[in-house]
């Protein structure tokens, strides 16, 4: 059965996937050419989105096409999301009735794990990018205005101010991609479910623009909900840690941070 088809069966690597390999320094590459990199990627490459080099690389050189582009992982299909947002909805509904169930609450439930994921990485990174760089800064200054400081001194914490900033935007980018698959996640499962009960009824209620309205524009709407609005949870990590920018640097903080 081909794999852009609604029902395809997950393959071995789909079934032995697990999101903690990620963490794995060095992982060997699938030997099937259509299998997804972002699968067997590893911690820099999932961050730094190397394993997309191959298809940026293609795309300067000729058009991409359909036979160019990788396999959908069965976790992110619509299919497997679908079925797997059907039987928590049919949860919800037993469990609270039709008049109490919320939608929220199960779309909560199907990106559970992501969600936390997310939440403590955006939290972390809150902090992460405001302390580190309020104390090499501070300590910056104390060094220039010490005479007898020798030059390799600063030069380091320079160099250490210039790592740490670049460790601050690789977060950014996990946290973006783990955003990224949970919102393509909930878009395929939710709107697929929705589409799949239009096609089971009749509506005449509704147009058809109205309806690829729903399934389509709503959708997309759907996944940058889920995809931005992730980096709201950072609002808590930022009043901490610009809190401990003014303790260090003092009442200027304010002004910076207003000014970013």
């Amino acid at each position: 059965m081909s794999r852009y088809t609604e029902g395809y069966e997950p393959d071995g690597e789909d079934k032995s996937y697990q999101g903690w390999k990620h963490l794995i320094p060095f992982r060997s590459d699938s030997k099937n050419p259509k299998t997804l990199p972002l699968i067997t990627a590893g911690p820099l490459s999932y961050a730094t989105g190397v394993w997309l080099n191959k298809l940026i690389f293609q795309s300067n050189k000729n058009e991409l096409t359909q036979d160019d582009l990788y396999d959908t992982p069965w976790r992110d299909s619509a299919s497997c999301n679908m079925n797997m947002f059907e039987r928590i909805w049919d949860d919800e509904v037993s469990r609270y009735g039709k008049e109490k169930s919320s939608v929220v609450r199960a779309v909560y439930k199907l990106i559970r794990p992501r969600f936390f994921v997310a939440a403590f990485l955006i939290i972390f990174l809150s902090l992460y990018a405001v302390i580190g760089p309020a104390y090499f800064l501070q300590t910056l200054l104390k060094l220039n205005e010490d005479p007898e400081t020798g030059v390799g001194i600063k030069i380091l914490y320079i160099i250490c101010l210039a790592v740490w900033t670049n460790g601050a935007t690789q977060l950014q980018n996990v946290i973006f991609s783990v955003g990224n698959l949970a919102g393509t996640r909930v878009r395929g499962g939710v709107f697929s479910a929705v589409f799949k009960k239009i096609l089971s009824q009749r509506i005449q209620s509704k147009s058809a623009g109205e309806l690829i309205n729903l399934c389509a524009v709503d959708g997309q709407r759907l996944y940058l909900a889920i995809l931005y609005g992730i980096f709201g949870l950072g609002c808590v990590g930022a009043v901490f840690g610009g809190l401990y920018s003014v303790y260090l640097l003092g009442p200027w903080v304010p002004v910076a941070l207003s000014s970013f």
